[in-house]
């Protein structure tokens, strides 16, 4: 029985196209693998083996201690105190030059009282006088 309502694609996909794209992708991924390989194999050979814990580098394989905190809650509470000290009390940065970092409330107040001091010379800055305007036009 042919009905006319029914309509198809007449030719099919390209099998081989298909087979040969795959084949392709893994070759592809196969030949990747292998060269990754043997440069891992090569750098591994060709670098001379460190001392002390297997699979860490020059710096951390001296290392004797767990990597792990042994309590993560108390060196957050030496950090806090730390931060606390540096914040609010006067503390020595370099004793033979004699300077002293101030308490950050101490430092806003003086900011306030004595302004910023300016970085560069604004002697040949040129101010212009505000020109009128609408609300609209910000002047």
């Amino acid at each position: 029985m042919h009905n006319d309502d029914v309509r198809f694609e007449h030719n099919d996909i390209n099998a081989v196209a298909v087979v040969g794209t795959g084949l392709g992708v893994l070759i592809a991924t196969l030949l990747t693998v292998f060269v990754i390989w043997f440069v891992f194999a090569y750098f591994r050979d060709s670098h001379p083996k460190q001392e002390g814990r297997p699979g860490l580098g020059p710096v951390f394989g001296r290392i004797r201690q767990p990597l792990l905190q042994s309590s993560p809650r108390a060196d957050l509470e030496a950090l806090r105190a730390r931060d606390h000290r540096l914040l609010n009390e006067y503390n020595w940065v370099d004793r033979s030059k004699g300077i002293v970092s101030i308490p950050i409330n101490r430092a806003i107040d003086k900011l306030v009282a004595e302004g910023m001091p300016p970085r560069r010379n604004y002697s040949d800055l040129k101010l212009y006088p505000p020109r009128e305007g609408a609300r609209d036009t910000g002047f």
